[in-house]
């Protein structure tokens, strides 16, 4: 059985924005109630996840469910303001390039008729050499995912119907 060391501890911030075309409790509701939907798939610890939940509660969690059960915690909610941001605390588990722990932050600002979503995730513990990359290319693949779910159902969810004709009397 081959053993591996890591003897450094490192401290990473990762910290992104995106546009969402979307007004804010659109982007909220896709956020925590349509979260598997935009979820990019590969980014889950067992490629048979039934789904990821997001509980929108002081408490609550971010959860891959396997069913049966069984699952992984990615992050607990260790602050909110519902409609407006989440703050959350979670490990990160030597078969993901810890262990470290993560304390992330998604804000969600109104700007007109878009939305900004604003991340800061900052890590620190015994991580891998290069676990900025992977970690930054997921959080660009979870807003990417967001982006694309808010903006389709916002679309599809605007698009004008002819009003019915008034009865003449």
């Amino acid at each position: 059985m081959a053993s591996k060391t890591v003897s450094t501890c490192r401290a990473i911030r990762i910290e992104m924005k995106t546009s969402i075309a979307a007004p804010r409790a659109r982007v909220w509701k896709a956020l925590v109630r349509d979260t598997w939907k935009w979820w990019p798939h590969q980014i889950v610890m067992n490629p048979r996840a039934l789904r990821i939940v997001i509980e929108p509660r002081l408490g609550g969690r971010v959860l891959e469910d396997w069913g049966g059960g069984g699952g992984l915690i990615w992050w607990n909610v260790v602050g909110l303001r519902t409609g407006s941001w989440l703050e959350l605390s979670g490990q990160m588990l030597p078969e993901m390039g810890g262990p470290a722990t993560s304390l992330a932050r998604i804000l969600l600002k109104p700007e007109g008729k878009t939305t900004t979503v604003h991340v800061v995730d900052c890590l620190y513990g015994a991580m891998e050499k290069g676990m900025e990359k992977p970690i930054r290319s997921g959080w660009k693949g979870l807003l990417g995912g967001l982006k694309a779910w808010a903006e389709k159902t916002t679309s599809a969810r605007t698009t004008t119907r002819p009003r019915p004709r008034r009865r003449s009397r």
